[in-house]
């Protein structure tokens, strides 16, 4: 099988993960990949499709979108779904309330319906220098601003974040966009298509069942829960000096909230929450000897148990 389409462990992808520095200026965190998810993320280029990532919260649905985007030297984008998300949103908004204010000062201004289109995210990926325009060829209208992160240019990666939290119509209007690479603006009758690679990835936490011709236009990936191998090479990754026996430690309270998850009735916490648990312990210079070990594993760990359930020492 060839690497070609998408290799992250490429010397350019590693170089470039190296470079890179989040939009806070913290220095970016490699993804730690397994070869189920390589070869998702390999099949969604090849058939070009959306990528359905599943799983439960904080198990790196959304950092994997993001990872991919830098292996590619692609733009990234992103949009966080809510309940009161439109699809339309996710393409484009138009800002009626400036223009209302606009109406008494400028009644030529307020006629030009390009001036408030607000391209968003999916506009972003498929056609950058149309988004920059607002749609328009007019030199009167301001342009827009980029909303991605990175240097690439020459593709992008989108990520719709939470999709399940939308109302059940988002991802059925999404089925044109997404599956033709194409849509059209309401305001100001602008067509937009895509003009460079671009691959979509959607995440799920499950809350909501996708509609069935929505599940059918996308490659899915069920996120599995790292094994303790791969548990050590994430937090590697996050802490360059990380002690084995603090990782033993914590790992021991994860073995022991899972084996008790069903029994408890509720979700065994996930990646984002054992490496919380770490670096509190880590910053804390805490160990399982420390009188307050289980107040800490209590606080990131075993938050979603009842208050009277409590972690015991490793």
């Amino acid at each position: 099988m060839t690497d070609e389409l998408f290799n992250p462990d490429s010397p350019a992808a590693v170089a470039a993960r190296k470079r890179a520095r989040l939009p806070s200026g913290k220095p970016y965190i490699s993804y730690i990949y397994g070869r189920e998810t390589k070869i998702a993320v390999q099949v969604a280029i090849a058939a070009d499709r959306p990528l359905l990532l599943r799983g439960d919260p904080g198990c790196g649905k959304s950092t994997l979108a993001r990872d991919v985007a830098l292996t590619l030297g692609y733009r990234y984008y992103e949009e966080v779904v809510t309940s009161r998300t439109r699809a339309q949103d996710l393409m484009w908004r138009f800002d009626a309330v400036r223009r209302l204010g606009d109406a008494t000062a400028n009644a030529t201004q307020v006629k030009q319906l390009h001036r408030y289109l607000e391209p968003r995210a999916l506009w972003w990926a498929f056609n950058p220098e149309l988004a920059a325009r607002r749609g328009s060829t007019s030199n009167d209208i301001p342009g827009a601003s980029d909303l991605g992160w990175g240097t690439g240019t020459e593709g992008a990666v989108v990520l719709f974040d939470e999709v399940d939290k939308a109302e059940p119509d988002v991802p059925n209007d999404l089925l044109v966009p997404l599956g033709e690479a194409r849509f059209r603006t309401s305001d100001g009758d602008v067509e937009v298509t895509r003009k460079r690679p671009a691959l979509v990835f959607i995440t799920s936490n499950g809350e909501r069942d996708l509609p069935p011709a929505f599940l059918r236009r996308c490659v899915v990936l069920d996120l599995p829960r790292p094994s303790e191998a791969e548990l050590f090479r994430i937090a590697q990754a996050h802490f360059r000096k990380l002690k084995r026996p603090l990782f033993d430690e914590v790992l021991g309270q994860l073995r022991k909230f899972s084996e008790r998850a069903e029994e408890l009735d509720a979700r065994a916490p996930g990646t984002a929450e054992f490496l919380d648990a770490l670096r509190a312990c880590e910053q804390l210079q805490v160990t399982g000897k420390h009188p307050d070990w289980a107040l800490i594993m209590r606080a990131a760990l075993w938050k979603h148990t009842a208050a009277s359930e409590k972690p015991s020492g490793t």
